[in-house]
């Protein structure tokens, strides 16, 4: 959340000169200062918002960056007047940037205009963590862990993208632990160690990756809600499916075998 407080512009007539942006990094839970964020500001734009898939601006937009003080207080000086993104990044609190739905809305800078005031709100790390099963709900070690983020971007269709950064393995109890990302609905894929992908009895299955809470089709998977700040909780368990094996031998047009070739 972006909270910010405005000044009247120049008069009309007055040449362009730089602004300044200043205000507090707080905690969105607590309201508590929160001490070394970096505060980027990137600009400027011609419009008042960024839509995904926007063409590539040329010449890049620049790049300005501050830090907060152990008040949460910061300041950006000289910034000539436009349209700009400010982003928030802190270790233990999620990546923020002001939205309005899946476009993220720029701050407006009039020539000369000292921002004061600015309260900027980050959310605390929110937390997804839970057991991997097999199918005798044994834990499963070293299987893959991948966080997928639900948006729902035309009405009952949801589309599901992977968190970045957002991986991770079951230990040897089959426990996982995700962190580093803003609230909002996701779901979890897992992909099981490689030991498991091949069948080891006469019915020929063999684990597959297996979407939450325990279907193989990603069409049908769940999701669910987490909380700025919460850890939510959810076990998975691994699905089984029969697996093929295709063998043959490649010959060239004169019926001897051939070298290298890509199936």
């Amino acid at each position: 959340d972006l909270a910010f407080s405005w000044l009247p512009a120049p008069a009309s007539g007055q040449a362009p000169t730089a602004g300044s942006i200043q205000g507090q990094v707080v905690n969105a839970l607590t309201g508590a200062p929160v001490r070394g964020a970096a505060i980027t500001l990137r600009g400027p734009y011609q419009t008042p918002v960024l839509l995904p898939n926007e063409p590539i601006v040329s010449p890049a937009p620049r790049s300005m960056q501050a830090v907060s003080d152990d008040h949460g207080n910061f300041r950006l000086a000289s910034v000539q007047p436009g349209n700009y993104e400010v982003s928030l990044r802190r270790g233990g609190f999620a990546g923020t940037v002001d939205r309005v739905g899946s476009a993220i809305r720029l701050v407006a800078l009039a020539p000369g205009q000292q921002l004061r005031e600015v309260v900027l709100k980050m959310d605390p790390d929110a937390v997804v963590t839970g057991t991997v099963l097999d199918a005798a709900g044994e834990p499963v070690q070293d299987a893959q862990v991948t966080v997928v983020r639900t948006l729902f971007l035309i009405p009952g269709q949801p589309v599901y993208s992977r968190v970045l950064g957002n991986i991770a393995r079951t230990d040897d109890r089959g426990t996982y632990w995700a962190s580093g990302f803003p609230a909002g609905m996701y779901s979890l894929k897992v992909d099981p160690p490689p030991a498991l992908t091949e069948p080891h009895d006469p019915s020929g299955q063999a684990y597959t990756t297996t979407y939450y809470p325990d279907t193989i089709d990603p069409a049908t998977m769940a999701a669910f809600d987490v909380a700025a700040g919460a850890t939510r909780h959810a076990d998975i368990k691994l699905r089984k499916m029969t697996v093929f094996h295709i063998a043959g031998r490649i010959v060239g047009p004169g019926g001897a075998g051939s070298g290298s070739v890509t199936l």
